[in-house]
This record gives structure tokens, C-alpha cells and sequence, in this order.
């Protein structure tokens, strides 16, 4: 796997990743290190959990889980616009 650093995507004013995925307690640890190796704040992430959270509760209703992950990714995305990277200044 591997972390793109071109910059700010979709208009952020910070380089940001959004992922849509597992569960983060499985794979949050890991996709924070990838961005911390490839040079960006690895707090600048957001995950969607749409495995646990849409295709397994929504096995037999495969358009009901299509339609609630793009809910959560769009929720993630809209979430990432407001991150803001953490600074050391106390003052």
C-alpha cells in the first residue's frame, strides 16, 4: 500500500486522506503509519467503516448498503474539510 503526497485533493486547505474500509480498530494504526512514512500528518485522516458498518448489518440488501457506505464516505470527506493539523504553539 502505498500514500499519494501531491498536496491538498478536492479543494482542502491540508493535504487530508479519506478511507473507506474495515473496521479502524483492525486497520486505523496502519493507515496512519502509511501516512506518517509517506511525510503527512497521519492525524489529517478520516476512515469510513463500511464493512461493519454497511455490507455485513445489509448482506440481503445490497442497494441499502451501497446507499448507506456513500453516505458514510460522503460524511468522512465532509468531516476531513474541517481537520485542521495540531501545533505545538501553547500561547
Amino acid at each position: 500500500m502505498s500514500v499519494e503526497t501531491t498536496g491538498a485533493p478536492m479543494g482542502l486547505s491540508t493535504p487530508s486522506r479519506k478511507m473507506a474500509s474495515c473496521s479502524p480498530r483492525l486497520h486505523e494504526a496502519t493507515f496512519r503509519n502509511m501516512m506518517k512514512q509517506a511525510g503527512l500528518n497521519p492525524y489529517l485522516m478520516e476512515m469510513a467503516n463500511i464493512r461493519e458498518q454497511c455490507s455485513w448489518v445489509h448482506m440481503d440488501q445490497p442497494h441499502a448498503a451501497t446507499a448507506k457506505a456513500l453516505n458514510l464516505i460522503t460524511m468522512v470527506v465532509n468531516r476531513a474539510r474541517l481537520l485542521k493539523p495540531l501545533t505545538l504553539d501553547y500561547q
